[in-house]
């Protein structure tokens, strides 16, 4: 797996190879180009969604981590916030509607996120919802299916991403202080 920055052999403007990796930044050392390209982390946002003291988590269809057990969720948009973009995956995947003052923050977390050959850095934003009705429809095309757990017994081998573990760490810590 290539990291991100290492995935630029070239200058996005003049074409030249002669690069500098400066942490996140990639900058063409040709003095008449001056190009700098950042390869900062990319924002993701999933809601935990919360039924009868369960969360419903989804059966990845696509790599990474086809067949493993995620959140539903995705990557923010330009000009879009986190909140935005949850609700905007939620309809997305599962056809659901959340009202307004549905979403609350519960944490962030690093990710890696592996695609194409090339290894993303990722902050995921996690929100938790209540969800009064289990979705009846999935994008088939993302999701191979639906299961509502009890978030305590959710086999660590079976989570997609760290960040998913970190997410359900946080939401047991808040269930124990708060309920559900």
């Amino acid at each position: 797996m290539t990291a991100t920055a290492d995935a630029f052999q070239t200058c996005g403007r003049c074409g030249s190879s002669d690069l500098t990796h400066d942490g996140p930044a990639i900058r063409c050392n040709v003095d008449t180009c001056g190009w700098t390209f950042f390869t900062n982390v990319a924002a993701a946002a999933a809601v935990l969604l919360l039924h009868q003291g369960h969360v419903l988590l989804v059966r990845r269809t696509r790599e990474p981590s086809a067949g493993k057990l995620g959140i539903p969720g995705g990557f923010v948009d330009p000009g879009e916030t986190a909140e935005q973009a949850a609700r905007r995956e939620l309809h997305e995947e599962l056809r659901l509607e959340l009202p307004d003052n549905a979403l609350r923050f519960l944490c962030t977390a690093p990710n890696i996120y592996p695609y194409a050959g090339v290894t993303y850095h990722s902050l995921d934003t996690y929100f938790v919802a209540d969800l009064p009705t289990l979705p009846t429809w999935f994008d088939a095309s993302e999701i191979a299916g639906l299961e509502l757990i009890n978030p305590a017994t959710v086999p660590d081998d079976d989570l997609a991403f760290d960040a998913t573990r970190a997410a359900l760490a946080a939401l047991i810590q808040d269930v124990e202080a708060h309920g559900f």
